[in-house]
């Protein structure tokens, strides 16, 4: 049976032949137009895996940089500003007045005759020895050894010198001191504006610093007091008052310490008079035994007069000191003593 087969490829069916795939479609675009087909793409070769020590080495090093890089910000915008050709103009030093120098530059060999005359009549010294520090020296104490200069002369506390001690043994024995800074006499000695020219022509006239005397405030004794180029500090009696030498004495503006004897209210006296007194540079200010008025007390104690402001005795005006309570005052201190009681 299987002999009448025959195998020959002529007799044998033909195998079917694979067609090739057909191209894919091509797709239309939204113009109408077919697109051609895209290329299959060669699929990527797989990364290399990476250490993960590395990524963390990484990550570490950028966030230093980014933390660096921040606060080089937050430094530049909280650095003022300053342009290259500004200047910078250095705030000025306040003045400050340096205190008067009580030390003398030269030992005068008349100190010790003038001071054994004026512990005489029991005055209290200041003196400063050569080479040593200064010393106080008490009615019955003994003086230096060596030399020194007379620096204060102190009758404080003395009950009462004659009445020509000015003219007989206080400017005498003054008159060739070169270190002299401060007479304080409270016994009410009095010095007249002819003395007071005397002793511009003293070696005292550049040294003294403080002349607590009742010394006449006339214009002619206030225009030679002006000369002393160390005072400070001045005690004085005005048996004469009027505008013009309140006006004169405003103008002593090397004044800091003022002490007033014996002042009478005087109708010559007006506001104007006061306000010049009240531009004094003054530190205090003192009325003994004087009347003050109520526009004089209004004119001290207005606002920008920054000193002490002291009464004792005479007589005051107390509605003048109830006003002050409803106004603003830059004393920086006041007391009124009532010495009638």
């Amino acid at each position: 049976m299987w002999d009448s087969l025959d195998t020959t490829e002529e007799n044998t069916a033909p195998r079917p032949v694979r067609e090739p795939r057909a191209a894919p479609k091509a797709e239309r675009t939204r113009t109408g137009e077919r697109e051609a087909p895209r290329a299959r793409s060669t699929p990527r070769a797989p990364a290399p895996r990476g250490l993960p020590w590395a990524w963390i080495a990484g990550a570490a090093v950028l966030g230093v940089v980014l933390l660096g890089g921040l606060v080089w910000v937050v430094v530049a915008a909280t650095r003022p500003a300053t342009k290259k050709d500004e200047t910078v103009t250095p705030k000025p030093t306040p003045v400050v007045p340096k205190p008067v120098d009580s030390k003398p530059k030269v030992i005068h060999p008349d100190d010790r005759k003038a001071a054994t005359t004026f512990r005489e009549h029991r005055a209290t010294l200041i003196v400063l020895p050569e080479g040593e520090p200064l010393l106080t020296v008490k009615p019955d104490d003994p003086l230096p050894a060596g030399k020194f200069a007379l620096i204060e002369v102190n009758f404080v506390g003395v009950e009462k010198v004659h009445a020509n001690y000015a003219a007989d043994t206080l400017l005498p024995n003054v008159a060739g001191l070169k270190s002299l800074a401060r007479i304080r006499i409270q016994t009410r000695l009095d010095l007249s504006a002819d003395q007071v020219t005397a002793m511009t022509a003293m070696p005292l006239f550049a040294t003294l610093e403080r002349l607590e005397t009742a010394t006449e405030l006339t214009p002619k004794s206030l225009a030679e007091l002006k000369k002393f180029k160390s005072l400070r500090d001045l005690t004085c009696r005005i048996p004469a008052a009027d505008d013009a030498l309140f006006v004169q004495l405003g103008d002593f503006q090397n004044l800091m310490f003022l002490t007033v004897l014996d002042l009478r209210q005087s109708d010559d006296v007006t506001e104007k008079g006061w306000r010049a007194v009240a531009k004094l540079p003054l530190v205090k200010l003192f009325f003994y035994d004087s009347r003050i008025s109520a526009a004089a007390f209004r004119a001290l104690t207005a606002k920008g007069a920054q000193r002490a402001l002291m009464i004792a005795g005479g007589t005051f005006d107390a509605e003048a000191l109830l006003e002050l309570s409803t106004r603003p005052s830059d004393l920086s201190d006041w007391f009124w003593l009532d010495l009638r009681r």
